[in-house]
């Protein structure tokens, strides 16, 4: 990754409080682009960002910002073939920690709806137990019948994220790469280590942007860090929607 931050060098700025600020004006609400990008052109990626997106620094004043996450499912995988089969509606949920400066954790259910837009209900953790007793997280559960207690760890993701904001406070794009994952029983796996995940969200569609990834080659995809790395770390579940995507891995 080291061409991609010698091109970071010349990108503006904001400190932790300043995206704060104007990711709390965007919402939770929102439409996810996900793309699949060779490293090999993440500088021009970068240089392309410059000119409207600014890098957004972690608490530690970091340009990559450090996250784990905890996944959770039932005992026959409810999210993980949600997903697998294609539903409009469908969620997961899982803990995230930020890991540059003094760790935060925060509990969350994301809801993909009508298969296009991404809603994210959100609990602060302050002890290192997990508890699922947040009103909004126990209604969203009950939405598919679930109680806490059907719940299990499946997975455990970490990786590092580059965030730009735009200027305009429209959209965002992040940019995962060193994505390791490990299950409860010790297996671990490397996921794409040739690529980025680079994602657009945005309020509404960013047809500029999504032309220009176009005119480099590049589609959205049906990717989930979750579900591929359980189709890496485990033989009992079905994996032909992420075949191409493991191929890359």
């Amino acid at each position: 990754m080291s061409s991609i931050v010698h091109s970071l060098v010349r990108i503006n700025k904001l400190n932790l409080n300043e995206y704060l600020s104007r990711k709390d004006n965007f919402g939770e609400s929102r439409q996810e682009l996900k793309f699949l990008v060779p490293r090999s052109l993440m500088p021009q990626i970068v240089d392309y960002l410059s000119g409207t997106y600014d890098l957004c620094l972690s608490a530690d004043n970091q340009m990559t910002h450090a996250y784990m996450s905890k996944y959770f499912d039932t005992e026959d995988l409810m999210f993980f073939n949600m997903h697998r089969q294609g539903k409009y509606n469908r969620m997961k949920v899982r803990v995230r920690e930020y890991r540059n400066g003094e760790s935060r954790r925060f509990l969350e259910c994301k809801r993909k709806i009508k298969g296009y837009y991404t809603i994210k209900d959100r609990a602060q953790l302050h002890i290192e137990d997990v508890h699922f007793n947040d009103d909004r997280i126990q209604s969203r559960l009950k939405e598919y019948e679930l109680h806490p207690d059907h719940l299990e760890e499946k997975a455990r993701i970490t990786y590092n994220r580059l965030i730009f904001a735009a200027k305009d406070r429209h959209s965002r794009v992040t940019v995962d790469f060193g994505i390791e994952a490990e299950d409860t029983h010790g297996n671990k796996a490397s996921l794409l280590p040739q690529h980025c995940i680079l994602e657009v969200k945005s309020e509404d569609t960013p047809k500029e942007m999504i032309s220009y990834l176009k005119s480099l080659g590049l589609r959205p995809e049906a990717f989930s860090k979750y579900c591929v790395s359980l189709c890496m770390l485990r033989d009992d579940v079905r994996k032909n929607k992420w075949k191409q995507v493991l191929k890359l891995c």
